[in-house]
């Protein structure tokens, strides 16, 4: 199967733009910011268990097409004739290590530090641990490989506190 292939049956649709949400009109920056929203949607670590092979295959397709429509060369070919390049092409043409240090600036641990900083004790923290706690049933063990910096102490007082105000079940 190919890219086109893979797109209409992963999105919906066999036009790459459709596939992330932009126009042929687009800019590079307005390319890269519809692929990362995208791609958080998509990603395979939100993917239930039994799902992930597809979520995989859907989020490497998604990669391919920000690959073409952010490398000029390939957007205007495609622009022009409809025409990407096959899978092969893929492999043989890219630097995957640069093209994700363009998608993903290197993190730095002061970079860690700065999020886990903002990260613990806010709201975001506290969503997260509702939405992981109703998904796994309450299994703590579940809920520590998703969430950040869990801390078994603090996260107990937290869901103790969102059952007390009836916001998740005992």
């Amino acid at each position: 199967m190919g890219l086109l292939d893979d797109c209409k049956q992963y999105f919906g649709t066999d036009d790459l733009y459709q596939v992330l949400g932009a126009k042929k009109t687009s800019r590079d920056n307005e390319i890269k910011t519809l692929y990362r929203k995208q791609s958080l949607k998509v990603h395979p670590d939100r993917a239930e268990e039994a799902d992930k092979d597809v979520a995989k295959r859907r989020f490497q397709t998604l990669s391919k097409v920000h690959f073409i429509l952010s490398d000029k060369s390939l957007r205007e070919t495609y622009d022009e004739t409809g025409i990407i390049p096959t899978d092969d092409s893929f492999e043989s043409k890219a630097d995957w290590t640069e093209y994700w240090r363009l998608l993903f600036p290197k993190i730095t641990p002061k970079d860690i530090d700065d999020f886990l900083d903002k990260y613990v004790g806010s709201e975001d923290e506290r969503n997260d641990l509702k939405t992981y706690y109703v998904r796994f049933e309450g299994d703590l063990d579940v809920i520590t490989q998703y969430m950040f910096c869990f801390d078994e102490i603090r996260s107990r007082e937290l869901i103790q506190e969102m059952i007390d105000n009836e916001e998740v079940p005992e």
